[in-house]
């Protein structure tokens, strides 16, 4: 599961990449999105959590708010949030298709004890492995 996680990720960066790429080469799609500075004013935009809020993550993306950490037993995957303290996103037992579900969002959050921590490093660290 572990080197399926970091396909899925290396998957989702790829992405980004050509996107990024595709951006800067074509005036037809637009400026390049960069994020906004996480200010006082940027923050002052941010919804109040829920009371019932057990933990607090940062939004995904550009987000400077703070939003609730998903529970165990939440559904997960690579465009998700993130799972809380001391858990992981992970599949189903009996998965045949473990990419798939991590790309949409069809794992759960479990508890992590006895995994071993995983690291997504590139084989290699030029651009091109990513395209």
């Amino acid at each position: 599961l572990a080197s399926i996680y970091c396909k899925a990720k290396l998957l989702a960066a790829k992405r980004l990449i050509v996107l990024a790429l595709i951006t800067r080469r074509s005036a037809a799609v637009g400026p390049v999105i960069r994020c906004e500075p996480c200010d006082a004013g940027a923050r002052l935009l941010c919804k109040p959590l829920p009371k019932d809020c057990t933990e607090r993550v940062r939004e995904t993306g550009c987000g400077c708010c703070m939003t609730c950490a998903l529970a165990f037993g939440q559904p997960c995957g690579v465009y998700t949030g993130r799972c809380g303290s001391g858990m992981a996103c992970q599949q189903q037992p009996g998965e045949t298709k473990p990419l798939q579900a991590l790309l949409r969002n069809q794992v759960i959050c479990t508890s992590n004890t006895g995994q071993e921590k995983v690291k997504c490093v590139p084989k290699h660290s030029n651009v091109k492995y990513f395209l």
